[in-house]
C-alpha cells in the first residue's frame, strides 16, 4: 500500500492542471480523481504475442477531464489498483492527440501510461469533484423503453429502490468478475434492473441503500424473460446524487409522491439465474424423468435453506477443501487451477507452484416441499457458509480440529434462505448414461425483496 510518507510528499508537491496538458509539457505530475474505468482487456497483436490494456478516465481541480489509457506492464500493476471515484498522482506518462473514435472526453489530449510510469493513491481531495461538469447524458424516461426500437443503449436516471449483493464469479479467461443487479424507479412511474460489472458493482451495499438518486450512462436495454433488463456497458458508469435538473425533478417526485405510487416493473422479478423459479419437489420431478425427457440441460433458480453439509463418508471424514495451483498457464490468461499436493508442486505446471485454497462440498437443501442433495464447489460454497475457503481451513487446523468445524457447518444449517442455481445435465460413466446435477451459483434471500416478490405473485394470482 501506499505510505503515510508518501501522502504527506503528494501534499507538499505542485501539480499540473490536466487543462494545461499537452503535447509541449513534459515532466508533469497530475493529481486526478478517477470518474470511470474499464475493465482489463486482452488483445492478440497480428504479429503475434497480447497486449492488455485498460483505460480510465481522470479529473481534477481544474475541473477539466481527460481519458488515460495504461498498456502492458503498467495495465497488470496498476489493474488492482485504480478504483473508481478514488484520488491518485500520475507521474512519467506520456500525451497524443484524442482519437475521437473512442474518447468522448471534451479535452484535446489523451494520456498513455506504460512500465515507467508511476501513480500513487493520495488522500481524497475535496477540491477534485466526483463527476466532470459537463457529463454528457441523454436521459431517457424508463416507461419510454416499452416502445423504443431493442436492444438500444440509453442513459438512465432514478432512485435505487433496491439492490442485491454483488455476486463475484471467474470468467472463463481466468479474470475475477464482479456484478451487481439494482431495480432503478424514475418519475414515469416505471421501474428497471440493471446489471452493474466490475468497480460498480463493488461498491459497499451501504453505497445503494436508502434511495439514493443515480445517472446510469450508457445501458444497453434488451427483451430479457418475457421484460426487459438493463446491462452497463464497458465504457458506462453510475454516477451517484449527479446535479443533472433530472436528478433533482425525479428526487422531489420520489419524496412527495413516488415513495407511495404503484410501480409498473418493466424487469421481471430479479433473478441472476435463470428464467424459473422450482420448488425442490419440481426439481426433483425434473431430474427423476430428466433422461427420457430428451432435454440437453437444466436452469432453474431453487429458494432453499441449507438441511447440512455431508462431512463423512464410510466413517472416514470427508475433505472440505484443497489447495489449487494459482500459476497462469501459457499466454498468461488462464489460471490452471490444478490440484496441489502438501509441497505446493503441480503436476500439470511440473514445478512448486502459487496455491490457493478451494472449498468442494456436498450440500443436503431444503424446501417445503422435498429436499436434495446436491455438489457445489468454491464460489457458491462461500456463498451458502458465509465464510472465506482460508477460514474453513484455519478452523479444522486450529485447535479445536474437525470438530471444531464440524460444529461450525452445524450452526450455518437453516441459518438463512438462499437462492442457488441448479444445473442438471446428462453425463456418461462407464458406457451408461446418468444424470448429473451441481449448484454453481448462490446467494442470501434478501428478505425485503423476497417479501414483495411473493406479494407481487399473490396479487397476480388473486386477479386470474
Amino acid at each position: 500500500g501506499t505510505t503515510a510518507g508518501s501522502f504527506g510528499l503528494a501534499t507538499m508537491m505542485t501539480f499540473f492542471p490536466i487543462s494545461e496538458i499537452s503535447t509541449y509539457h513534459k515532466g508533469w505530475t497530475l493529481k486526478a480523481r478517477i470518474t470511470c474505468r474499464t475493465q482489463l482487456r486482452s488483445f492478440t497483436k497480428n504479429g503475434g504475442g497480447s497486449m492488455k490494456l485498460f483505460t480510465a478516465d481522470l479529473i481534477d481541480a481544474s475541473q477539466f477531464e481527460i481519458k488515460a489509457t495504461f498498456f502492458y506492464e503498467a495495465a497488470e500493476r496498476l489493474n488492482n489498483q485504480l478504483k473508481q471515484g478514488m484520488c491518485y498522482t500520475f507521474t512519467n506518462g506520456s500525451v497524443r492527440p484524442a482519437n475521437r473514435q473512442y474518447n468522448d472526453t471534451e479535452h484535446k489530449y489523451e494520456l498513455l501510461f506504460s512500465k515507467q510510469s508511476i501513480v500513487q493513491e493520495v488522500p481524497d481531495d475535496p477540491t477534485i469533484p466526483r463527476q466532470v461538469k459537463s457529463l454528457k447524458l441523454s436521459i431517457s424516461s424508463i416507461d419510454s423503453l416499452r416502445t423504443c426500437n431493442l436492444p438500444n443503449k440509453v442513459d438512465i436516471c432514478g432512485i435505487v429502490l433496491n439492490c442485491q449483493p454483488a455476486l463475484f464469479f471467474t470468467a472463463k479467461d481466468g479474470h475475477e468478475m464482479a456484478k451487481r443487479n439494482i431495480t432503478v424507479v424514475d418519475d414515469s412511474g416505471a421501474s428497471l434492473t440493471i446489471t452493474l460489472w466490475a468497480d460498480s458493482a463493488k461498491q459497499p451495499d451501504a453505497t445503494f441503500q436508502g434511495n439514493p438518486v443515480v445517472a446510469v450512462k450508457s445501458v444497453l436495454v434488451k427483451e430479457w424473460s418475457g421484460g426487459l433488463s438493463g446491462s452497463v456497458l464497458q465504457e458506462g458508469t453510475i454516477i451517484f446524487h449527479p446535479t443533472v435538473p433530472e436528478a433533482q425533478r425525479i428526487l422531489h417526485w420520489w419524496d412527495t409522491a413516488g415513495k407511495q405510487q404503484p410501480i409498473n416493473a418493466l424487469s421481471k422479478s430479479w433473478n441472476p439465474f435463470g428464467d424459473k423459479t422450482v420448488a425442490i419437489a419440481e426439481w426433483t420431478e425434473a431430474k427423476n424423468n430428466f433422461l427420457c425427457s430428451g432435454t440437453k440441460m437444466l436452469v432453474f433458480t431453487v429458494f432453499c435453506r441449507l438441511h447440512c453439509i455431508q462431512t463423512t463418508r464410510q466413517g472416514m471424514p470427508l475433505p472440505m477443501y484443497y489447495r489449487a495451483c494459482q500459476e497462469l498457464k501459457k499466454g498468461g490468461d488462464f489460471v490452471c487451477n490444478k490440484r496441489v499436493d502438501e509441497n505446493n508442486f503441480c503436476p500439470a505446471c511440473n514445478r512448486a507452484v502459487k496455491s490457493a485454497t478451494k472449498l468442494q462440498a456436498r450440500a443436503h437443501v431444503s424446501d417445503p416441499t422435498d429436499s436434495q442433495w446436491i455438489g457445489t464447489f468454491h464460489d457458491p460454497v462461500q456463498e451458502i457458509l458465509g465464510i472465506e475457503a482460508d477460514e474453513v481451513s484455519s478452523i479444522e487446523m486450529g485447535e479445536g480440529g474437525r470438530d471444531a468445524l464440524e460444529a461450525f457447518l452445524q450452526e450455518r444449517c437453516y441459518e438463512q434462505p438462499l437462492r442457488i442455481m441448479v444445473r442438471v445435465n446428462a453425463v456418461t460413466v462407464n458406457g451408461e448414461q446418468r444424470v448429473a446435477q451441481a449448484c454453481y451459483d448462490a446467494c442470501p434471500v434478501d428478505r425485503g425483496e423476497r417479501g414483495r416478490e411473493m406479494l407481487q405473485e399473490i396479487t397476480q394470482m388473486l386477479a386470474e
